[in-house]
């Protein structure tokens, strides 16, 4: 707590079992109700977002606090790491944030998600009612549209066919439809800087782990969404598991959403 960087552990009860957490701000911005909510794609750590310089860069020009988390069977999380546990996680991190008594109290929160925990973030949000008063950004960084097909281009179609028989087949297309949030969508494109892809399906390209087929922004693009709400359509040159050089781009675009929100 004497860096400049003040961390608190915490974990988080949900059904008998205990979600491991962490809260990051600076002493300036740990009562602004800003905060980031932060779901880790696979085989990821909340610890390395406490050493990850680039993320705090990011909550730096953003002027807002975070909070990050581990899965259930993931760390000193407890439990088993499947779909319905895993996006109960999620929405208790979230009604925590949202909690003006008992929890946080937010008036601004920011859900990112990087590849499957973009489709955590879609799943959770299928069954939670955004708080009144509270404003929304989600972002969902080189997301699926669903595991299933996701895993029938990379292998073969029977381990996509196992994947929804075992209960694994989490997806974003329906839930990003139906969100009321504004809602930043990046994905791969054959773009040389970051750009506005709305209208543009041609330019996504394979991430380098998720297919052009199979991803949550080719499937938005084809269904036409882009006229149905407030979303926007990021192309990034990064590959699926590279951070932004330049996050810039989308801090400008979060502070706009947020303004309108």
């Amino acid at each position: 707590m004497n860096e400049e960087w003040k961390v608190k552990r915490i974990s988080v009860e949900v059904d008998g079992y205990t979600i491991d957490a962490t809260i990051l701000g600076k002493a300036s911005t740990l009562g602004n109700g800003r905060w980031v909510l932060s779901s880790n794609g696979n085989g990821g750590f909340y610890e390395d977002k406490l050493l990850d310089h680039s993320f705090k860069h990011i909550l730096s020009e953003l002027d807002g606090n975070a909070i990050v988390f581990n899965y259930p069977g993931v760390g000193s999380s407890t439990g088993m790491p499947n779909r319905n546990a895993m996006a109960k996680a999620y929405r208790a991190m979230l009604n925590f944030l949202e909690d003006q008594e008992k929890g946080v109290g937010a008036k601004e929160i920011i859900g990112y998600g990087h590849s499957i925990g973009g489709g955590v973030q879609g799943d959770a949000l299928r069954s939670h009612e955004l708080k009144h008063g509270v404003k929304y950004v989600f972002v969902k960084s080189r997301t699926f549209s669903d595991l299933s097909t996701t895993a029938s281009h990379l292998t073969n179609r029977l381990l996509g066919f196992l994947v929804k028989v075992f209960g694994w087949n989490m997806g974003s297309v329906e839930s990003s439809k139906k969100l009321k949030a504004p809602e930043i969508i990046m994905q791969t494109a054959n773009v040389s800087d970051y750009t506005d892809i709305s209208g543009q399906p041609e330019k996504i390209k394979h991430d380098g782990v998720i297919p052009v087929e199979a991803s949550l922004a080719k499937k938005l693009l084809d269904d036409k969404q882009p006229l149905l709400g407030n979303k926007y359509f990021m192309g990034i040159p990064e590959g699926h598991n590279y951070g932004l050089n330049d996050p810039t781009h989308m801090i400008t675009k979060i502070n706009e959403m947020l303004k309108t929100a």
